[in-house]
């Protein structure tokens, strides 16, 4: 996965990029050079509103911040592949920047293990790992997509999880108190336990919750998607990637 940064001049958001991956094959004996990278241009005719959450429009490409420097408002960018990494991608740069981008996969959105998963999702089953702090940021991005794309479109829902234990040698229905709300379990259930509750717990579909997050980047921003595969890197002199 990686995200190509092509081209930096003034923001077009219904541009059509499909034209420009028609190099992606040539060998790296004939790999193209591209010219030095562009210096972010002046006032224009083309004012572009870029973070839409923030509510600036501007004459130019505005510097979007980050954590270790300013983000220039590029008109091409390239994302390899079309799983839950690349549709994330793709939505956030529309959501939070009003960028567009061309995601490249060789079947289309969530194809394999991003459309097939389980979906999911605990708050706090990483805690005093070195991932809690991801995990826990996870939970919370995910109950925002929610909210903001559709529970109902996502078939987001929040739950409580139980272990059950059970023993091949025991048999019978599950009995007594010990193992109340678990009597769906199968034959031979121990016992059970409470991992979590709703406000810890909760679920996804991994195939609608992509596609929702491909179908907002398109409407939004006018994102584009290319059945295919990136061969090769287009470079310029200095090996920084111009092009794919």
């Amino acid at each position: 996965m990686f995200v190509h940064e092509a081209e930096m001049h003034e923001f077009q958001p219904q541009q059509n990029h499909n034209k420009n991956f028609k190099q992606a094959t040539y060998p790296r004996s004939q790999q193209r050079h591209a010219p030095a990278p562009l210096t972010a241009p002046g006032p224009g005719p083309a004012a572009s509103q870029i973070g839409a959450e923030t509510g600036k429009t501007t004459g130019r490409p505005n510097l979007l911040s980050t954590a270790s420097k300013p983000m220039v408002a590029y008109s091409k960018i390239v994302v390899a592949g079309g799983g839950v990494i690349g549709n994330s991608i793709s939505y956030y740069l529309a959501k939070r920047y009003s960028l567009p981008c061309t995601i490249i996969d060789p079947v289309g959105i969530a194809p394999a293990a991003s459309g097939k998963a389980g979906g999911f999702l605990a708050q706090d089953w990483s805690d005093g790992s070195p991932i809690q702090d991801l995990q826990r940021r996870s939970f919370d991005l995910h109950a925002e997509q929610a909210e903001h794309l559709g529970a109902d479109q996502i078939d987001y829902r929040r739950l409580e999880c139980i272990a059950v234990a059970c023993d091949d040698a025991a048999g019978g229905k599950p009995k007594g108190k010990q193992l109340e709300g678990v009597e769906w379990a199968d034959l031979n259930t121990l016992g059970s336990r409470v991992l979590g509750k709703t406000e810890t717990i909760a679920q996804v579909h991994p195939k609608k919750l992509c596609a929702a997050m491909w179908t907002y980047s398109q409407k939004s921003v006018g994102s584009k998607l290319v059945i295919g595969k990136v061969v090769e890197a287009i470079l310029n002199d200095d090996n920084s990637i111009s092009g794919v």
